[in-house]
């Protein structure tokens, strides 16, 4: 219930973003997908794309828990989509609840921890021996990503 409200929350203001946007006024309003819910930021990518709004000046931007989804975030970044990684700042008996609430908010989470761990794992192979005789440099075309971007 609570991932549905969230994206209709997200729904309103990307429809209130393309029509600010159409009608050329000069206050747009800008929207934070801040979610680790590889569902929601596929809805919210569609909705990017269907509703046409211009991302040059960042009125939707992608925001993620850093060492979270990062699989997720490289293929936003991929596709040129504003993403943005947060670090919790304070002493450990503020940030440890901080960061269990959000690993218990987000159930999806421990699975999306071991896919991820693969792909870092077969990155850092990748990097040391060089796949495709290419030195170990970045190739883009071999990021993967945990959703169907």
């Amino acid at each position: 219930a609570s991932h549905e409200s969230y994206n209709r929350g997200v729904r309103f203001l990307m429809r209130r973003i393309a029509t600010a946007q159409k009608n050329g006024d000069s206050m747009v309003p800008a929207l934070f997908v801040a979610t680790h819910n590889n569902e929601s930021i596929e809805r919210a990518m569609r909705l990017v794309r269907d509703l046409g709004i211009d991302l040059s000046g960042e009125p939707v931007m992608f925001g993620q828990l850093l060492g979270m989804q990062d699989a997720t975030s490289y293929a936003l970044a991929k596709l040129s989509l504003p993403i943005y990684k947060y670090v919790p700042y304070g002493g450990l008996d503020e940030v440890l609840p901080y960061l269990i609430r959000r690993a218990q908010e987000n159930s999806a989470v421990a699975d999306a921890i071991t896919k991820e761990s693969s792909f870092v794992l077969r990155e850092i192979m990748r990097r040391i021996v060089g796949a495709g005789g290419n030195g170990g440099r970045k190739d883009q075309s071999t990021v993967e990503s945990t959703s169907s971007v």
